[in-house]
């Protein structure tokens, strides 16, 4: 499907927006089903099991997700409705921002499930990253208080939404390409070599919940993967391959469509901005990178973009077949990274049938 969206749509016609939303339906059954299945499974589990009153001393993790897991426990009493609510938050805030502002939405739901699979295994931070997303509209009509109130809800959900409070004023940027270049190069070699110094001190000014958690990290260090197959030199060399790729082709190869579209721009200035959030925090700790997802999801926009390079349709097709390939390769990688608890697939369905069984 997303082969013929090339053609802006017209092999579709008005099925187009019908075919998208089946796709997120599709996403939204299998996170809201699936059972025992994801990197956080157990802690979300036990603690939503925990709950037996309202009592926020209690709750270990922040108060919007603690209390919409008090909330569904008392109305419903079930772990799969709360996994419902929460996956129809992501796919919904993701889907209609993907739609609106996306050059080629299925190809972008083809590139999101490839990156994360679709985080069909969400997390509190996949939540609030979505809630990050959604706000981009606000940030594009220059709607600050709006933007603000949406980053305060991501807050609820995962402290880490604060570092996207900088987007506001990091979209609007226009750069040269020259000195977006040199300046990501002195910005990572700094980073690399000062990383620790600054990180281990703007926890500082974020107040000690947050301080507490970044020391935390950086105490554990490389050493400590959380689940991943990968070190963090190898997560960083990945990512450095992968971020680097779509930067070149669109710097380089797309700089005057950059000039004249303020959004593929701005999505470029996040993405920069994501990248060197990535070098300053893995080398000190594979998961405080995950801080950058905040603005690497842009990843999901940008891409598609690169099929706009090809003049002709023959370009457009040997263009779609390497993008397809390096996802597919992306998407081994993905899943290798945490195989066991993603591989194989497991649903609700399957705890009755055993219990039917047995």
């Amino acid at each position: 499907m997303a082969y013929f969206e090339m053609d802006r749509f017209s092999y579709f016609g008005r099925i187009h927006k019908i075919l998208f939303y089946l796709i997120l339906l599709v996403f939204f059954l299998l996170s809201s089903l699936r059972w025992e299945r994801g990197t956080d499974w157990m802690p979300y589990y036990e603690f939503y099991n925990s709950i037996s009153s309202y009592s926020p001393k209690s709750w270990y993790f922040e108060f919007g997700y603690s209390y919409l897991n008090y909330l569904v426990k008392v109305l419903f009493n079930s772990y799969s409705v709360l996994l419902g609510i929460l996956a129809f938050l992501v796919y919904s805030l993701v889907g209609t921002t993907i739609y609106k502002y996306g050059v080629y939405p299925i190809l972008s739901l083809a590139i999101w499930f490839a990156t994360s699979i679709a985080d069909v295994f969400l997390t509190r931070n996949t939540i609030a990253i979505s809630l990050a997303i959604f706000s981009v509209r606000y940030i594009i009509d220059r709607k600050f208080v709006p933007f603000l109130l949406v980053l305060a809800v991501a807050f609820l959900f995962h402290r880490s939404a604060l570092i996207f409070f900088p987007a506001y004023f990091i979209y609007p940027l226009k750069i040269s390409r020259s000195i977006l270049v040199w300046g990501m190069g002195i910005v990572i070699v700094v980073g690399l070599c000062f990383s620790e110094f600054v990180v281990g001190h703007i926890g500082g000014l974020l107040g000690p919940t947050i301080d507490s958690k970044l020391q935390y990290y950086l105490q554990t260090g490389t050493e400590e993967t959380f689940g991943s197959a990968y070190s963090a030199a190898v997560v960083l060399l990945k990512g450095a391959i992968n971020r680097s790729l779509i930067l070149i082709v669109l710097l380089f190869w797309m700089n005057n469509e950059r000039k004249e579209d303020s959004i593929l721009n701005g999505f470029i200035n996040f993405y920069i901005f994501g990248l060197l959030l990535f070098f300053m925090t893995v080398p000190l700790s594979p998961a405080l990178g995950r801080i950058a997802s905040y603005y690497n999801i842009f990843q999901l926009f940008l891409f598609p973009y690169i099929l706009l390079l090809g003049k002709d349709r023959r370009n457009q097709i040997l263009l779609f077949i390497l993008i397809g390939m390096y996802f597919l390769i992306r998407l081994e990688g993905v899943i290798t990274n945490y195989k066991d608890l993603y591989v194989p697939y497991k649903s609700i369905f399957d705890i009755y049938k055993t219990v039917i069984i047995g």
